[in-house]
């Protein structure tokens, strides 16, 4: 039985200007960049997230949300979500470990209302700027107003 989806993993924004886009969510944000894929996405997390990235800009001749990801417990919680999608008649294609930057396998599909939707259970863990053993609460150097990330987990 399946577990349920954990939390929110991530967003990808389409941009319609990328570089001033990660101008905005590196310098006035705070966000920092963790990588750049072959087709020119950049990936980026808050100083307090674990996880390679929380945020993908993509650009884009139009600006909005490409897709939304959830963060699952486990793989085989992708084979549940997949019975259960398909089960009520729902596409669902599986993206190879590797299709975004630091994740592993994942599930793709629209929910009712048109949103692409990733679901996975894998992801390259980067750890925070402050570590782990008796942190500071954030760290030095913080640009902008210094967001914490919003999947810390």
């Amino acid at each position: 039985m399946g577990m349920g989806i954990m939390r929110l993993g991530g967003i990808r924004v389409r941009c319609l200007d990328l570089q001033q886009s990660v101008d905005y969510y590196t310098k006035v944000i705070g966000f920092e960049v963790t990588g750049q894929d072959k087709d020119g996405n950049v990936y980026l997390k808050g100083w307090d997230e674990f996880d390679h990235h929380s945020l993908t800009l993509t650009a884009s001749d139009h600006a909005g949300m490409e897709h939304l990801s959830l963060k699952v417990q486990s793989p085989d919680d992708l084979v549940y979500f997949r019975t259960k999608l398909e089960g009520a008649g729902v596409k669902v294609t599986t993206l190879g470990a590797g299709s975004e930057m630091g994740m592993g396998e994942a599930l793709w599909f629209q929910d009712p209302g048109g949103h692409n939707i990733k679901l996975y259970a894998e992801t390259e863990r980067l750890g925070t700027k402050v570590g782990t053993l008796n942190p500071d609460p954030w760290p030095a150097g913080l640009q902008g107003i210094g967001a914490r990330g919003s999947t810390t987990c």
